[in-house]
């Protein structure tokens, strides 16, 4: 086939496309006017007479194309698999989807029914099928619609049943609510995470396109119809017609045009065409479908769109540059000029989100550095100020030692130096340096030129380079800088103690970020090196507080805390209170004491202590004193007494986050997250829902996968379980779960739980081999190496037996868990177990302990919403599962 001919049947596919959307009477009519060419005319007229050959599903029932809503036909009331069909709710050229409901267990679960009009499968064809679906109902991640089951009717029509996901196409749910570019780029990157996701699975996805990709309201993407295009070629790969239905024109690489074997690229290009209909307002080739030349870059195409005057403008604007051209590169004709994958084009998406450079762009000097300025203009003029005057600090210093003039002068040198530097740092092709270059620059030069007239001096720059190189995360300049220091600090005759503790600190901060061991070494150095000289009371501090955090991170609690206690006592004598030395020391010992779980009222009053001190350090607005007092919650509302205080620290934290940031910020969502757990306890749990998914939006805009963030995806769910809302809760696990795989924490006590919520939602549901199945499988993969009890999973297990008919093995565990979980504890945690042993005393007999356990928990009962149901027959049904 020439190039001619794939054009020829790529029109003919576009005509196609848009008569399957018609009643078949109108086709013809709809052909002439659309096809006056006769071959061109001859060409449709031949996919369609293969389009409809296929047979329809069930009960010798007429193709599909022919049961037209308009005139009555429908499979609404037919029955596939365990799925009644409720009413057609969409149709297109390949597919009818239908509203059903499961009349097995669990019974009334709802699902979009995808009825495929690709014909009666071949021989084989319905293994491949069955294969093929069991492979995609394999894929669990939050942007991914799952699949349930597929099946083939008796006349070898197959179906697939999925998740019914009430949301909106993409393109339209941006339209209708004006969506700018940084939550359609948002968008974006939700999507390119599913697609990557898929990958890794060995799925490609190859019809990427606004109607299959859906958008809640909460601004969660889900894509539809993976692996279709798929089974598609897998049912039948001998036929044109078949073959061309699998692809949409507006949105398909040029390669699948040309029947090439799948590929990634192509999602690359589906994701690039799509990114471009969201910033330009159409697909790349018009509505009228693919054409023969290169679409123009989505600003222009903008401008072409919309030539009002203001906003529009103003649009195409933004889109010039980075945004363009990751557009353009995904859209390459040639799969090898693309992004080599779904992760490279997302790492741009998110560079231009965090307004630093893209690496599609040559990276130009003057290019790099507006990217800088742009992202952090306050950094970059501080950043440069140290460069200039890094050595005026270190003058200051200086003076107090005995050498004052001998350190004065050098700091002159080293002033000078830096001054040189930046004066000798000419631009090329008449473009800013960026501020990177003039490090290296001053790097290069002080280990060239100065280390041979003024070795300190020279180590003083190289100190300074490489600590500035550290906060830009350039952490190989950095190092390399540092070691450099430190060579030839420890090269000279005389060693220089204050020279000496800072780079050995310098160094520990730097292998702290690169997660090695290496920096309790250094930390140990900086703080032999700080006593060796009358280095003042904030720099002893920090070298201490820096070794502390060092030694706990790899295990000696014991020696942390003492050391940090240690500190602390001799602060106010050093006469630096309220300092952020002072801050850095607290902090430490709070974190410690809490790993540790130690006493409660220490914890407690160090927590006040904190939020005194950061007031009066960072004032009342202040970020990173929101930070502090929404830290002070999880400690505080663990004592009964103090639960007041801890919602007043909560929503003041709140308070201040919705004050100061405009833009999504990483202390707004711990502060959000924290006061919804704190109302999640206290049983309010349609407001902790609030609140819960204010904080994942945050985090999700944010793309922040940490443990807290994780923590706050599982608390969303458990409150939606408690609300009766299972089916999102479940959603919020299988997110959960992806974010676990992200950190590598398959084997994770917070896997377990993830497990046993699972499983809860299960017995409720009624499905308790679907729960066995869920712990077997959870403890045979997920159980962590230390082997601990894990309380909500251990009442999984009390649950799943109790279901089971068998009391007598669930009591041992509720034994177990009595005693771990007193009643009354603030969590709320002890009150299922509790109210489960009742049961399980009543229906072993034990009429004795069922009277003790009565007794104890009815002190503790009153204030519970939980009380009436202690009385009830039925204890699990009628307490809640989730209190």
């Amino acid at each position: 086939m020439d190039a001619r001919d794939k054009a020829a049947w790529r029109e003919a596919d576009r005509i196609l496309d848009q008569l399957l959307d018609l009643a078949p009477e109108h086709r013809a009519a709809a052909l002439e006017a659309t096809a006056p060419d006769p071959a061109l005319r001859a060409m449709v007229e031949r996919l369609l007479a293969a389009h409809g050959n296929a047979t329809g599903p069930l009960e010798c029932a007429p193709n599909l194309d022919s049961l037209d809503p308009r005139e009555g036909g429908s499979l609404a009331g037919k029955r596939l698999g365990r799925w009644r069909l409720v009413e057609e709710i969409g149709r297109g050229g390949m597919a009818a989807v239908y509203r059903a409901t499961s009349e097995e267990v669990p019974v009334g679960q709802l699902a979009a029914v995808k009825v495929l009009t690709l014909g009666a499968l071949a021989a084989g064809g319905h293994d491949r099928f069955l294969r093929e679906q069991q492979l995609l109902a394999r894929l669990r991640h939050p942007g991914i619609v799952p699949l349930y089951e597929g099946g083939v009717a008796e006349d070898g029509t197959p179906w697939l049943a999925m998740a019914l996901v009430d949301g909106e196409r993409i393109d339209a749910w941006c339209n209708d609510r004006g969506a700018d570019l940084e939550t359609r780029v948002g968008l974006l990157l939700q999507i390119a995470g599913a697609l990557a996701y898929a990958h890794r699975n060995l799925v490609i996805h190859r019809d990427i396109k606004p109607s299959n990709v859906l958008v809640d309201e909460d601004g969660h993407v889900r894509l539809l119809d993976f692996g279709i295009a798929r089974l598609a070629d897998e049912l039948e790969p001998e036929r044109t017609a078949t073959a061309l239905r699998a692809l949409t024109p507006q949105y398909a690489a040029p390669e699948q045009f040309a029947g090439d074997a799948p590929g990634t690229a192509m999602d690359v290009y589906g994701l690039g065409a799509l990114a471009y209909c969201l910033l330009a307002g159409q697909p790349p080739h018009g509505e009228g479908g693919r054409g023969t030349e290169r679409p123009p870059p989505p600003s222009r195409a903008r401008r072409m769109e919309d030539r009002r005057e203001g906003a529009a403008r103003a649009w195409a604007r933004r889109l010039k540059g980075d945004l363009d051209t990751i557009a353009m590169k995904a859209l390459a004709e040639r799969p090898e000029d693309r992004y080599a994958s779904i992760e490279a084009m997302a790492d741009d998406l998110q560079r231009w989100r965090e307004r630093r450079p893209i690496r599609a762009r040559a990276p130009s000097l003057g290019y790099r550095l507006g990217r800088l300025i742009a992202r952090r203009r306050a950094a970059t003029a501080a950043l440069l100020a140290v460069v200039v005057l890094g050595a005026v600090a270190a003058g200051q210093i200086a003076v107090q030692q005995h050498r004052a003039q001998e350190q004065a002068a050098r700091a002159s040198i080293v002033r000078d130096f830096l001054a040189d530097v930046l004066a000798s740092s000419d631009p090329s092709e008449g473009e800013i340096p960026d501020a990177l270059d003039i490090l290296e620059t001053g790097a290069r030069r002080a280990r060239e030129e100065l280390r041979t007239t003024s070795p300190l001096a020279a180590a003083d720059v190289l100190s300074i380079t490489g600590s500035a190189r550290n906060a830009l995360n350039d952490l190989d300049g950095a190092e390399a800088d540092l070691l450099h220091a430190l060579e030839i600090l420890e090269g000279l005759p005389q060693p220089s103690p204050p020279e000496l503790s800072r780079v050995h600190w310098s160094l520990g901060v730097l292998y702290k970020m690169r997660g090695t061991r290496r920096s309790l070494d250094h930390h140990l150095a900086a703080v032999e090196w700080v006593r060796k000289w009358d280095a003042p009371a904030t720099e002893r501090v920090k070298a201490e507080v820096s070794l502390a955090s060092a030694w706990s991170r790899y295990g000696q609690m014991a020696d942390a805390e003492q050391r940090l206690r240690e500190v602390l006592a001799g602060i106010p004598e050093a006469g630096i209170e309220g300092t952020q030395e002072h801050m850095d020391a607290l902090n430490a010992l709070t974190s410690i004491l809490a790993r540790r779980n130690g006493p409660l009222e220490e914890r407690i009053a160090l927590h006040e202590q904190r939020t005194e001190v950061g007031r009066l350090l960072y004032g009342a607005d202040n970020g990173w004193y929101a930070y502090t007092l929404a830290d002070a919650v999880p400690t505080l509302r663990r004592d009964p007494a103090h639960l007041p205080r801890a919602e007043e620290m909560a929503r003041e934290a709140v308070a201040i986050t919705e004050r100061i940031y405009e833009e999504p910020h990483m202390f707004a969502a711990v502060a959000t997250c924290n006061l919804a757990a704190l109302l999640a306890q206290s049983a309010r749990m349609q407001e902790a829902a609030g609140y819960y998914s204010r904080a994942i939006g945050i985090d999700e805009a944010l793309q922040r996968n940490d443990l807290h963030a994780r923590s706050c995806r599982f608390g969303r769910a458990y409150v939606l379980a408690s609300l009766g809302q299972a089916d999102a809760a479940r959603d919020d696990l299988a997110r959960d779960r992806t974010m676990l795989s992200v950190m590598e924490l398959e084997r994770s006590g917070e896997w377990m739980n993830n497990c046993a919520m699972e499983a809860l939602l299960q017995v409720a549901a009624g499905t308790s081999a679907a729960a066995a199945a869920t712990l077997d499988d959870c403890r045979t993969q997920h159980a962590p190496a230390d082997g601990g009890p894990i309380p909500l999973f251990e009442l999984a297990n009390a649950e799943l037996h109790i279901a089971q008919d068998r009391p007598d093995l669930a009591a041992p565990i509720l034994r177990a868990l009595r005693e771990v979980l007193p009643p009354g504890e603030p969590t709320r945690r002890w009150l299922r177990p509790w109210l489960l042993s009742v049961h399980v005393a009543r229906e072993t007999g034990d009429a004795p302990l069922e009277a003790q356990l009565r007794a104890q928990l009815r002190p503790h009962m009153a204030d519970e919403a939980a009380g009436p149901c202690l009385d009830a027959g039925d204890v699990p049904r009628a307490c809640p599962a989730f209190p």
